[in-house]
């Protein structure tokens, strides 16, 4: 093993002095992003960069290393386009992203990016603090042109927070109703208790937190004196009736309302979708069906959560500052409701 590291940095030697960039990093990645499944999420990374670093005698390309994440399921960070070329960096501000692109190649790149779909994309000029549309596409893409060099900012949003859409841009596509069909009423359905929970986590210096119980109503468990602690998973379940009619006004979705922090949904024996940030409005009309639905919804919680301690001073942002409790759960409310064009963000298959 020394014998080859001595090569691989003999290599990267050879191709420095021959004026190529080199970029190196001491380790792989480990860790996946998001709270559900973490532990199962970051052994498919692990696996992933295991596989690419025997193929790679121990140097992973970083083209090489994101095609071995893409192949394991890894969701990436963005979705552009393999091969891109592009750097950049991402911040996540509660329901909004910003996005800093940047080309290093000499020549003009153009890329498509693929939002998730209800989302819009404002391209923000710093200098002159002007703020620009962009064109999206039916299927939830748009296209982004960077010069030689060049660097963008770009605001991610839902569209009805984004710019209202200049002249001559596409506007957002509603529902449209079947030929010959009248306007369909809005449905709006609120999902009440009881609520059956289930809790399995941790609290302040590792104690187990385990329980099962019926809610009569959605409740932050951070407000319970026993549990306020809590940093784990929750699984709330509860059923949503339906009738033939419902099901034929138009496509429906289920808004859970407020998450905190990552929530999974899954409708009878369809397949879980994860959400990972607000809006979580899912759209599962698929997987409906006449009469009762069974509903599972799994809400994981920041870890944070378990190490705060307002009884005792301390840590950050400011020395002995009393950090307070993070809200955890799911508040709701929980509303099945008529598919808007604007608002949706998880599909179920």
């Amino acid at each position: 093993m020394p014998a080859l590291r001595a090569e691989v940095a003999e290599r990267l030697a050879e191709c420095a002095q021959a004026g190529m960039a080199v970029w190196a990093l001491g380790s792989a990645p480990r860790r996946e992003e998001g709270w559900l499944d973490a532990q199962a999420r970051d052994q498919r990374v692990q696996a992933a960069m295991a596989v690419a670093l025997r193929q790679g005698a121990g140097v992973v390309p970083p083209s090489a290393a994101g095609q071995a994440l893409r192949q394991a399921g890894v969701a990436p960070v963005l979705d552009l386009p393999a091969g891109h070329g592009l750097q950049f960096s991402v911040r996540q501000d509660d329901t909004q992203r910003w996005l800093f692109l940047r080309n290093p190649a000499a020549q003009t790149r153009t890329v498509p990016l693929h939002l998730p779909v209800g989302q819009g994309a404002e391209l923000w000029h710093t200098w002159t603090g002007r703020r620009e549309r962009l064109a999206v596409s039916d299927d939830s893409v748009c296209s982004i042109s960077l010069p030689p060099r060049g660097a963008r900012l770009l605001r991610l949003a839902p569209l009805a927070d984004c710019l209202a859409a200049p002249e001559g841009l596409p506007q957002a596509s509603a529902q449209q109703p079947a030929p010959g069909a009248g306007p369909a009423a809005a449905f709006d359905r609120l999902l009440p208790g009881p609520w059956q929970v289930q809790a399995r986590g941790h609290g302040l210096g590792g104690r187990t937190i385990a329980f099962q119980a019926d809610w009569p109503a959605l409740q932050d468990l951070s407000l319970q004196a026993d549990n306020a602690d809590f940093a784990g998973t929750l699984v709330y379940r509860n059923e949503l009736h339906l009738s033939q009619a419902d099901l034929q006004r138009s496509p429906l979705w289920l808004d859970l309302g407020q998450v905190f922090d990552a929530a999974q949904l899954q409708v009878n024996d369809a397949p879980p979708v994860t959400g990972c940030e607000p809006p979580f409005v899912f759209d599962l009309h698929r997987a409906l069906r006449p009469g009762p639905n069974q509903i599972t919804v799994t809400v994981a919680n920041r870890p944070e959560n378990a190490r705060r301690d307002p009884a005792h001073p301390g840590g950050l942002p400011l020395p002995g500052r009393r950090l307070t409790r993070l809200p955890t759960g799911l508040l709701g409310p929980v509303r099945c409701i008529t598919a808007t064009a604007p608002a949706t963000r998880w599909r179920l298959p």
